[in-house]
């Protein structure tokens, strides 16, 4: 317990008997129907709201969720079908299929200990008791971060080598190659006319072949944002998807957004939400509830644009360059959107805090007793979200890139504005 607990109630029911009942709240909306009666109807969706966060309804909703995510990524990763993840990675040092393998795991985690915590609090032994609900919030963000890396991955071998007759006319110059580099794009003699068959062409790193690129004086000298070098390929996301499979991952990613939603959201300006910040001993309420709610807004915000850009292609997250007519996207710029991801799902369990802090102990069972919990989380949220900095600075520079990346950017500096005026707020505690 935190250091200003006061006793803790032996179970959920005893905590919560404030709270509607589930069969009641039912029962209700079942009358409400039945009698056509709008105000019934409202008041029926009180008490479903309310009987959704007693501690076991909560537990178990996280415990269907952490079913779907780990069936989910158990089929993409063959043990039902073939291969669906790709097991390389043409950018990130983690591959899809190593993200998934993780997931599950965390999957596997989050089943056992959201059961024994339902379990316990049932009257029982078991191993985890999660009063505070901190076990489960961190292990359902760090599930959706991983399943969002796992769908946004590209693989090495989802691109396809790009060839002189994958563009609209014949070029001289391209006689004889059999690889297109950058440099190639940005031949002097380009025509304005002449464009590329792929929808979607990448930029990957190729420094061997640089040096003798720079000897040449045929092409341009100054290259902006892409290495004359790199090695300019046909982008294929779904080469090697089982398309259920996958449709089933984005789904599961989805529903624990949805879920996290479900967790973290509180109607902080009520005055009996403030009255708790005060007896919590924090320094400064209406700062932290401002905080509060620009990370609440941004993280859900940005984390919605990752899963988007995740399931229409990761070239929706990529910086882009023109060359000669031709939008070349550069997979080196997928590299900070590795720590910006898990900026944005770790910034859920300090939204999650803030709920609980809000909470009145005496009818919550998963109340926070003291801010100590904000203090901890802020900073590894506030160091994780700096590489978006040099997002938004290249997006006000005029660097062209896609939608998905310049929103989770903006994004990103939202969240770590948000946690400096939460932690600012939270102050440093009773005397």
């Amino acid at each position: 317990q935190e250091a200003l607990a006061r006793p803790m109630s032996n179970s959920s029911t005893e905590a919560e008997e404030t709270l509607p009942l589930p069969k009641d709240a039912v029962q209700s909306i079942c009358d409400a129907v039945s009698s056509r009666s709008l105000t019934g109807l409202m008041e029926a969706s009180k008490k479903i709201s309310g009987a959704s966060h007693r501690y076991r309804i909560v537990h178990g909703i996280a415990l269907a969720s952490a079913t779907f995510s780990a069936f989910s990524l158990a089929w993409n990763l063959s043990l039902f079908s073939g291969e669906t993840l790709p097991s390389d990675s043409a950018a990130l040092p983690l591959s899809a299929r190593a993200a998934g393998k993780t997931g599950l795991v965390v999957s596997i985690i989050l089943i056992i200990g959201t059961s024994s915590s339902i379990w316990v609090d049932l009257g029982h032994k078991g191993p985890v008791a999660d009063h505070s609900m901190r076990f489960l919030t961190s292990f359902k963000m760090l599930n959706l971060a991983l399943k969002i890396i796992a769908t946004l991955n590209p693989g090495k071998n989802q691109l396809e080598q790009l060839l002189p007759s994958n563009f609209t006319c014949s070029l001289a110059h391209l006689d004889g190659v059999t690889s297109v580099t950058a440099a190639n794009l940005f031949y002097s003699d380009w025509p304005s006319t002449c464009n590329s068959t792929c929808s979607d062409v990448m930029a990957v790193p190729n420094r061997t072949a640089l040096h003798e690129v720079l000897q040449s004086t045929d092409y341009r000298a100054k290259v902006v944002d892409l290495d004359i070098g790199d090695t300019i390929s046909c982008f294929q996301p779904n080469a090697n998807h089982d398309s259920w499979a996958y449709a089933s991952l984005v789904a599961a990613t989805l529903f624990t957004l949805l879920l996290t939603l479900f967790l973290t959201f509180t109607a902080a300006t009520q005055p009996d939400k403030q009255d708790q910040l005060k007896k919590k001993h924090v320094a400064r309420p209406m700062c932290m509830t401002t905080g509060y709610v620009l990370l609440f807004m941004c993280s859900k915000m940005g984390l919605a644009c990752m899963t988007i850009a995740a399931a229409a292609g990761p070239q929706h997250m990529l910086s882009q360059v023109h060359a000669g007519g031709v939008a070349v996207a550069s997979l080196g710029s997928l590299q900070p959107t590795l720590p910006v991801i898990f900026a944005l799902a770790i910034a859920g369990m300090l939204t999650n805090e803030f709920a609980r802090l809000t909470d009145d102990p005496e009818k919550h069972f998963a109340a926070a007793r003291s801010a100590d919990g904000i203090r901890a989380l802020s900073d590894p949220i506030i160091v994780l979200s700096l590489p978006s900095l040099l997002i938004v600075l290249a997006s006000l520079f005029g660097l062209p890139m896609g939608l998905g990346l310049k929103v989770a950017g903006y994004c990103t500096m939202g969240v770590m504005l948000g946690a400096i005026l939460m932690v600012a707020g939270a102050g440093v505690g009773a005397e």
